[in-house]
């Protein structure tokens, strides 16, 4: 899971084993501090694997160093910080060019985006090099696990944000780039509904998801 520092996993294992309860789980691991979100959008998910023995990893890198990622570069950390992290590719044009498109920035590196600066400046350079973090880190995470002898036969869930799973180039191409196997993608999309369907005009390709997950808009459930 997304939600979880790769440094929750005694947490987390405490959970699944019954040794700490899910009011336990959410103060060990500063879920408001370091995740955010409403903790109860996914306590069913966390008591549906402790109730049925499901192992939870921890896949992501502490905010802080993402943080100090995208306000000084990878090259401004100190030594042993930057041999803690995983190795990372930032030349995916694909990837970059999605990360451009979500900042609302224009292809020619001249219009400004969402936070202030264009693509050629080192500020984007940063903030470019902290979302590969977080994305290489959470493929590393799986990757290890999938890796391990005893885990040959098993197949894991990562339950990510949209933009990590999106045109596969964020966290699932970098898991096979590791392991050497594809992975399959779910992706969900909020959409206006009628008639007890999706409406849509022509679906996304493959290359974005293997399969698109419609969900109903929240104003169409008032």
């Amino acid at each position: 899971m997304e939600h979880f520092y790769r440094q929750h996993q005694p947490y987390l294992n405490a959970f699944i084993s019954r040794k700490i309860n899910l009011v336990k789980l959410h103060e060990l691991t500063q879920w408001d501090s370091t995740f955010g979100y409403e903790f109860a959008m996914w306590s069913p998910i966390l008591q549906y694997c402790q109730d049925n023995a499901v192992p939870i990893l921890g896949l992501n890198v502490p905010y802080p160093v993402v943080h100090a990622v995208s306000q000084y570069g990878i090259e401004q950390l100190p030594v042993e910080v930057q041999a803690r992290l995983p190795e990372m590719d930032l030349r995916n044009e694909r990837h970059l060019e999605r990360f451009k498109l979500n900042l609302g920035l224009s292809d020619d590196n001249t219009g400004v985006g969402n936070h202030g600066f264009n693509s050629s400046s080192p500020a984007f350079h940063r903030y470019y090099q902290a979302a590969t973090l977080w994305d290489e880190y959470m493929a590393e995470s799986a990757s290890k696990f999938l890796s391990r002898p005893e885990n040959s036969s098993s197949r894991i869930v990562v339950l990510a944000g949209a933009a990590h799973v999106a045109g596969r180039d964020g966290i699932p191409d970098r898991i096979s780039r590791r392991i050497g196997e594809s992975c399959f993608t779910i992706l969900p999309q909020g959409v206006q509904w009628e008639n007890h369907n999706p409406k849509i005009t022509v679906p996304p390709r493959r290359d974005f998801a293997d399969w698109v997950w419609y969900t109903r808009r929240e104003i169409d459930l008032v």
